[in-house]
């Protein structure tokens, strides 16, 4: 098999973002990874860019990643984690390696941005003990809160499970709830 590179995606905050390739090293059970019997070295790599966009192919970020690539790689490569700002919503990822023969290896993906809301209901969450204290008979509050926060587990699995027209509309009803409760940028 040839040369195929993998990329993982890790939202470590709401502002900072980390990549790691683990596309791993070449053997008889991972015949797409880096190394001698795929070809492809790191030390062979000219150019190594990572590119994030919104759905309308629109570039938001283009991160350099060439210089982080060891010239044999043993093992993931955790690249730099960079600070970002996005919106909650799906975003394309590119992860593009160009050899010394201007071989082109590409992984694409797309990724669901929650940091916002999850920041929302975080801060909702926190709000229930001080809720309770002041009137122990409203348990109102943790219904509407538990209520959301399974809006937002909704809207991840609506995302994984690629049901756009569902995950359009919780978002559309998480983005109204947050913009009136909430406080995240």
């Amino acid at each position: 098999m040839a040369f195929t590179p993998i990329l993982d995606v890790c939202f470590e905050t709401c502002g900072l973002i980390k990549f790691v390739d683990t596309t791993g090293v070449y053997s008889v059970s991972n015949t797409q990874g880096w190394g001698e019997g795929s070809g492809v070295e790191g030390s062979i790599i000219t150019s190594a860019i990572i590119t994030v966009s919104d759905s309308n192919d629109n570039v938001l970020f283009e991160y350099d990643v060439t210089s982080e690539i060891p010239d044999t790689v043993v093992g993931d490569i955790i690249f730099t984690s960079y600070e970002y700002s996005l919106p909650d919503g799906d975003f394309n990822v590119s992860y593009t390696l160009i050899d010394q023969n201007n071989t082109i290896y590409e992984y694409t993906s797309t990724l669901l941005n929650s940091c916002n809301f999850e920041c929302c209901i975080d801060k909702l969450i926190a709000s229930i003990p001080a809720k309770i204290c002041a009137n122990r008979c409203d348990t109102d509050y943790i219904d509407e809160v538990l209520t959301i926060e399974g809006l937002l587990y909704a809207y991840m699995c609506s995302a994984v499970c690629e049901k756009n027209t569902i995950k359009a509309e919780i978002q559309k009803r998480l983005e109204r709830f947050c913009d009136l409760q909430c406080d995240c940028d």
